[in-house]
């Protein structure tokens, strides 16, 4: 939204200087962008993502200088690359570079062949998978993010997620929510992205990390850098 992270950048001079540190490794003016929009530039993808990573990062060297420390950590996507740097698993610089990469090629992807997402509440796993079948015949639908019981997301081409948002409220869903985001994250649709980043990951260098990290793959702890 725009004005994220201001508010800490007014308090703190180390959220400043991490903003500040972020414009010039990117070559955008991300500062500017989160304080002033606009919105539809704030919100593309090569930008969204930069922005959240820098701002969660923010936060927590808000929270480390003020004595808190973790057990363990855990973030939810985009999220996991702000906890690997509360790990220490990344320093600020790397973890910035793969996301600004991640970003670019999940960009790039959903160019290339435009998706959707929606959230459905109220519905099972085994309902949603069924859902998904039914609308298959209209290109990709899949269960991309397990967020909850009772609130799972599903991702895939535009006219298949359109079919099992009207089935999933037919099959009497809560509610069925189109998600803001620039493509089908988390399904098949974004494979060529995920390709290229795998390579980018490979020459990363990743620490031990000091506290255990809840992996989205496995929602288990992980602590060396080949997990």
């Amino acid at each position: 939204f725009v004005g994220m992270g201001m508010d800490l950048c007014a308090a703190y001079p180390a959220a400043r200087a991490l903003f500040a540190a972020a414009d010039a490794q990117l070559g955008m003016p991300l500062t500017q962008i989160c304080a002033m929009g606009p919105e539809e530039r704030l919100r593309r993808t090569g930008v969204t993502q930069p922005a959240v990573y820098v701002h969660s990062v923010a936060v927590w060297q808000v929270l480390a200088a003020a004595g808190v420390t973790a057990a363990a950590v855990a973030g939810h996507s985009l999220g996991e690359y702000s906890a690997l740097v509360a790990a220490g698993v990344l320093d600020f610089e790397t973890g910035l570079g793969l996301v600004q990469r991640r970003a670019q090629l999940m960009e790039e992807a959903a160019m290339e062949r435009p998706g959707a997402m929606v959230a459905v509440l109220g519905l099972d796993e085994s309902a949603i998978l069924e859902l998904c079948r039914q609308a298959s015949d209209r290109g990709v639908a899949v269960l991309a993010n397990y967020n909850a019981p009772g609130q799972l997301v599903v991702s895939g081409d535009v006219a298949a997620i359109d079919r099992v948002r009207a089935l999933a409220l037919a099959a009497g869903a809560r509610r069925a929510i189109p998600l803001a985001v620039g493509g089908a994250f988390h399904s098949p649709l974004l494979e060529p992205a995920a390709q290229r980043l795998r390579e980018v990951l490979q020459r990363a260098t990743l620490r031990r990390a000091r506290v255990p990290v809840v992996a989205n793959v496995l929602a288990a702890p992980v602590s060396a850098p080949d997990e």
